[in-house]
């Protein structure tokens, strides 16, 4: 999970049909490249930090047992409390990302921008 799993298919998919087509990518096709990641780069971040949250909710919730069983995660190192905080810190990137994305970078709001804002109130609940 996270930036690789998320940018890696744009990429592997960009340099392999720039090779197909027999372009150079070794210094042509890197400015092109470069951004079109880096229009992606919102959206990986925001996919990876969802992820992470699945992740941090399943330490939250095996903490107990993880103590019982030596596993070093997290959770069990930094307390229920720290994952709670970093819950919500990723929840806050996460859709604060999309509303960046919405206002300031793309002017033009469109419904189909705000409907992951839909979910926001669901996943504010599940910080508690």
């Amino acid at each position: 999970f996270g930036l690789v799993a998320t940018l890696m298919p744009p990429f592997l998919y960009l340099t392999l049909s720039a090779q197909e087509q027999q372009q150079d990518t070794t210094n042509e096709g890197w400015p092109y490249l470069y951004s079109v990641l880096s229009k992606l780069m919102p959206y990986a971040v925001q996919v990876a930090v969802l992820a992470t949250n699945i992740i941090v909710v399943n330490n939250l919730r095996d903490r107990h047992t993880d103590v019982l069983s030596n596993k070093r995660t997290l959770a069990v190192r930094l307390g229920p409390t720290f994952c709670r905080l970093e819950y919500l810190a990723n929840i806050l990137i996460a859709y604060g990302l999309l509303l960046w994305e919405a206002f300031l970078v793309d002017t033009q709001i469109t419904a189909s921008k705000m409907i992951p804002l839909l979910s926001f109130p669901l996943a504010f609940k599940e910080w508690k």
